[in-house]
């Protein structure tokens, strides 16, 4: 029988963490005291541990390489050796993820600016329907409460903006991903396949209620804009002249203030309303000279 058959049975896995021959001394972590910095935690069972010792000697450094291989590479390159050491043994599976977690937690993290392990999550990936117990949970809110309480208001203030923007880079990172797949789909298909897919989408508005708009031509859109533009002046003129003055006194009176707070140099200056059309209104928005600074208010509105 192979010595993997009963791997995920009974208590044989260990929880172990590997650590830095570059910097040596007593390295506290709650109860845990390192003679040598750790940089990664991890559970096992059998020659786990010592994989990992095997791959960073014979592996080559890429782009896609993680970031604990990455440093694993860094230390031997430098002439130091990776060490390890075995912190519980003889534990069921979910005893070593808790224990895992609980000492990724109490260390800190390298990603999160927590600590100096590389691992990216707090472990307990692998095992299926995984649960933390309550007691587990109890643990891991003591210690980042007492984590919490050591820091400055600052430094709680950058902790959770790190944990913030780690959130969002992972999110960005999973929507850019999603979006990505779609577009490779989509990019696949057949124009008949497009097509219809199309055309079931468009079934399924119009079922509910959608009515697509009709396609007009350069012509009708450049009539259906006089049309409107007409309309807004014939309402623009039927308005009695004490309203006009009131809108128009209001429109000033918040260009003024928008043009004063981004361009200090137009206090003291005077302003003048000319009356054009709407695109020329447009266009001389922000014109100015030396003396005075003129604002277009548009006359079909």
């Amino acid at each position: 029988m192979s010595r993997h058959a009963n791997s995920g049975k009974g208590k044989v896995f260990y929880v172990y963490a590997l650590l830095d021959g570059r910097k040596p001394g007593k390295h506290r972590y709650g109860r845990w005291v390192f003679d040598y910095e750790p940089f990664y935690v991890g559970k096992g069972h059998n020659y786990r541990v010592l994989t990992h010792l095997s791959m960073s000697e014979k592996s080559e450094i890429t782009k896609g390489s993680t970031f604990k291989a990455k440093l694993s590479s860094k230390i031997l390159k430098e002439g130091f050796e990776i060490g390890y050491r075995l912190i519980k043994m003889g534990l069921t599976e979910k005893e070593a993820f808790n224990r895992e977690t609980e000492l990724i937690v109490r260390i800190g993290r390298r990603n999160l600016g927590l600590g100096p392990l590389t691992n990216l999550t707090y472990g307990g990936e692998g095992e299926t329907g995984r649960e933390v117990s309550a007691s587990t949970r109890k643990l891991l809110r003591s210690i980042v409460q007492e984590q919490n309480a050591r820091m400055t208001e600052a430094e709680r203030k950058a902790k959770s903006k790190k944990l913030s923007d780690a959130h969002y880079a992972r999110t960005k990172r999973a929507e850019k991903e999603r979006c990505s797949k779609i577009s490779n789909h989509w990019n696949s298909l057949s124009v008949r396949e497009k097509k219809r897919i199309n055309d079931k989408k468009i079934q399924t508005r119009m079922s509910k209620g959608w009515v697509p708009k009709p396609v007009l031509t350069e012509e009708q859109r450049k009539e259906n804009q006089r049309l409107a533009v007409e309309q807004r002046r014939a309402t623009w003129a039927a308005k009695p002249e004490h309203e006009k003055e009131a809108i128009i006194q209001k429109r000033l009176a918040s260009l003024h203030k928008t043009w004063a707070t981004k361009d200090r140099s137009a206090h003291g200056k005077k302003i003048s309303l000319t009356y054009c059309s709407q695109t020329e209104a447009w266009k001389r928005k922000h014109a100015k000279n030396a003396a005075t600074a003129r604002y277009s208010i548009p006359i079909d509105r």
